[in-house]
């Protein structure tokens, strides 16, 4: 009864103090990042983060450096502010920093594991990153995709190297929890946080009351913990799977070298066109992501595609792969 007294109040603009104080305690120092309570806020996700980050940062004729490839969802939603986006060129590195433009007013990156390849920034472009976003008075919008999933310890953000107080920190617990629960964070200063408070109180007020406090419990009792190293342990598995059946069934298909994360990137050959291939794929039960829309231009035959692992059995891989060899064309080795 007192719980649901505790979530039946209409925080207006207020968040739940313990799942505020398990973000802090339990979430952020994994990635390397300490805050105070005021220099966080909780969302709708990490897409409705971006949203309130856009609407409240950019305007028409800001220019927004990102990954190309890069994640599409953020595209749109820094388009519809009305800002301009710059394509950034992605390599086994990361994002290629010297290509980032001076005259960027922000830089979105999600340098853990690259959405789509999957890659992280290395140490170097990390410390450049920061650099040229200091020298030419960027802000960095960090987003922490799939950064709890490694397949080893998961690597420090780029909000745990900032000292000028330049990078915005996005989190989610979508990917090890449940995207239907639509909870997720911000992290930045403390001005930053409030102006937000106000912008999401005009928007929705607060995240359901009743949603905080069971994740904040959920944390609280060490269960998330426990289901992140489940889920890294199973998903490293799929991944191998997935790597020894591509090799035996698309061997001219190249994957990614990725350290973790819930999906896979692979690079066919030269002509390839992805999204026929997902036509014809999905006739047989098959639905893989054609990697086109993930590039700012869009307008010629991809040859990326995403592979998803996060919804699949393990035994269902190897037979999913040999079908996909036969959507392509390509008579498999077991065919």
């Amino acid at each position: 009864v007192l719980e649901i007294r505790n979530w039946a109040a209409d925080m207006v603009d207020r968040d739940d103090p313990l799942l505020i104080e398990q973000i802090q305690a339990r979430l952020l120092p994994r990635r390397g990042i300490f805050a105070n309570p005021d220099e966080i806020i909780v969302t709708l996700g990490a897409q409705n983060a971006l949203y309130m980050l856009a609407t409240l940062l950019m305007a028409k004729g800001s220019k927004v450096a990102m990954e190309d490839p890069g994640y599409p969802d953020a595209r749109s939603i820094f388009r519809l502010a009305g800002a301009d986006i710059a394509p950034v060129p992605v390599d086994s590195s990361g994002i290629v920093t010297s290509a980032i433009p001076t005259d960027a007013g922000f830089v979105f990156v999600t340098p853990s594991h690259h959405c789509p390849t999957m890659v992280p920034l290395t140490a170097e472009r990390r410390n450049d990153l920061l650099m040229r976003a200091s020298r030419d008075n960027q802000i960095i919008i960090e987003d922490g995709y799939d950064s709890q999933l490694f397949d080893d310890a998961p690597q420090q953000a780029l909000k745990s190297l900032d000292r000028t107080g330049r990078v915005v920190y996005v989190g989610s617990m979508s990917k090890t929890l449940a995207p239907g629960l639509r909870i997720g964070y911000i992290v930045a200063s403390a001005d930053l946080i409030a102006e937000l408070r106000a912008l999401r109180r005009f928007m929705l007020r607060h995240p359901p009351a009743n949603n905080q406090r069971a994740i904040a419990l959920f944390l609280s009792l060490g269960h998330h913990d426990a289901l992140v190293r489940r889920l890294s342990n199973a998903f490293e598995e799929r991944r191998k799977r997935l790597v020894d059946a591509i090799s035996d069934h698309l061997p001219e298909w190249l994957p990614t070298d990725a350290a973790g994360g819930t999906s896979l990137w692979l690079e066919g050959p030269h002509g390839t066109d992805s999204s026929s291939i997902a036509e014809v794929a999905a006739t047989r039960s098959v639905i893989i992501e054609p990697g086109g829309r993930f590039f700012e231009h869009t307008n010629k035959p991809s040859p990326f595609m995403r592979l998803g692992i996060s919804s699949i059995a393990l035994q269902h891989i190897e037979p999913g792969i040999r079908e996909l060899a036969m959507a392509t064309g390509r008579r498999s080795a077991a065919a």
